[in-house]
């Protein structure tokens, strides 16, 4: 139960919002929400900075949002150069 109220499980087999698993979890995002790998990628793309984390099987490990592909653009008003 400790477990449960921690918010240390996450239900794999309910699908977020757009329908894809969540597996990943920002802890500096209010609530600490859980995102499927795209919908990550796409909520911190003005967030670099956040602190995420991936479910592996049983628990949750620290990640970095370069492993859902976000990339930050510094030039350019935040587009790749050309």
């Amino acid at each position: 139960m400790h477990t449960l109220l921690a918010g240390e499980v996450v239900p794999i087999d309910q699908p977020g919002t757009c329908g894809h698993p969540p597996a990943w979890r920002c802890l500096d995002c209010h609530g600490k929400p859980t995102y499927c790998i795209s919908c990550c990628e796409q909520e911190h793309r003005q967030h670099p900075l956040h602190r995420i984390e991936f479910w592996r099987n049983s628990f949750f490990q620290q990640a970095w949002l370069r492993q859902t592909g976000l990339q930050v653009h510094c030039g350019h008003g935040g587009t790749p150069c050309p």
